[in-house]
């Protein structure tokens, strides 16, 4: 009676356990599908740090060309080089690279060129030349360390006031510049690039911001002419190139090309920028240019023309439209000619 009585037990025990496996195997079985369903949603959910570019999260540009920054593999330091625009300075050495430059009148209505590099840096730029004290604001306003071989006595004394990360041939020549014994000097300073060191300054642009297609056109233009001066040779022309979609500079009815490659100068954007000048009746024909107020532009993009003005707002020169919003610039290099509004000389023929 007692082996029956444990026989039975033992069934009782065997049935239980069974039982309890195949409830767990059930369980098992059920909640499966749901954890493969939680990895499938996470894989299929946006990832927030690779958002597609929307209004509250806009593409961020690189500051000196409004290239994405994820296309501008090449960008490597920063900063600006004073490059003389004399007739024995010519033809230029790297100014094709530049990203932005400016050109304005030193004394004796011979220009000079303000050049900012970062996205295509050469081996080689120049030449070289000095500064002048009206050429700080342009600098300070791209947060741009500078470059440059000596200065009038008003440029140095506004460097002593002014918190600005510049480089000076006189006293460095060896260090970061080289003549070009083929030239006469002062025209044969050349910046060496590769010996500079990181200047760590990252760029800055309030002027203008950047977009992928520009609007609001006054009226259309093929080619603009500017004369600075007749004595000394500074006639500058941008003739709008319709299949390359840039304007193609040119100096003294020439293209205006690199010295060391050949290759014409051109840009997407081009900006007339209307500003006083002024003789400081001193020796040696000095002239200053106010940056310090505002006044009128233009500016030329793809064969068209807008009306504008400029403004200094707390340090920083600022481009408006005719209707007061902040110029929209197509991404790529940019040309900004600064001409005295009282005797300016620009000729423009329509585009069709």
């Amino acid at each position: 009676m007692k082996r029956i009585i444990l026989i039975l037990i033992s069934l009782l025990i065997l049935v239980m356990i069974a039982g309890c496996q195949n409830q767990q195997e059930k369980k098992t079985t059920e909640e499966q599908p749901e954890k493969e369903t939680v990895e499938k949603q996470k894989k299929e959910a946006p990832d927030e740090t690779k958002a597609k570019p929307n209004k509250s999260n806009p593409v961020k540009r690189v500051a000196t060309t409004g290239v994405p920054i994820k296309e501008a593999d090449k960008r490597k330091n920063y900063f600006g080089v004073i490059v003389e625009n004399s007739v024995d300075a010519r033809p230029h050495t790297g100014l094709v690279n530049a990203d932005v430059v400016y050109e304005m009148e030193v004394e004796y209505n011979i220009t000079r060129f303000l050049a900012l590099f970062h996205s295509d840096i050469p081996e080689k730029i120049g030449p070289v030349r000095s500064a002048r004290h009206y050429f700080l604001p342009i600098f300070q306003s791209w947060n741009a360390p500078f470059i440059h071989y000596g200065g009038t006595i008003f440029a140095y004394n506004n460097l002593k006031r002014k918190d600005l990360t510049h480089l000076d041939g006189i006293g460095n020549g060896n260090t970061y510049f080289e003549r070009d014994n083929s030239r006469a000097a002062p025209h044969n300073a050349y910046l060496i690039t590769d010996r500079l060191p990181d200047l760590k300054q990252k760029p800055r642009n309030p002027h203008f911001e950047y977009t992928d297609k520009v609007s609001g056109f006054d009226e259309n233009v093929s080619k603009i002419t500017i004369n600075y001066s007749d004595p000394n040779n500074v006639h500058t022309s941008y003739q709008y190139d319709k299949k390359a979609k840039v304007y193609r500079r040119i100096l003294e009815n020439k293209p205006h090309t690199d010295r060391v490659t050949g290759t014409q100068i051109k840009t997407k954007n081009l900006f007339i920028l209307y500003a006083k000048h002024r003789d400081m009746a001193t020796d040696g024909g000095y002239i200053h240019i106010n940056f310090n107020t505002k006044g009128e532009l233009d500016y030329y993009v793809n064969e068209k023309k807008i009306n504008g003005k400029w403004k200094n707002i707390k340090g920083n020169i600022v481009f408006f439209d005719g209707i007061g919003h902040k110029i929209k610039a197509l991404p790529g290099k940019t040309w900004i000619q600064v001409v005295d509004k009282q005797r300016k000389s620009i000729v423009e023929e329509k585009g069709r």
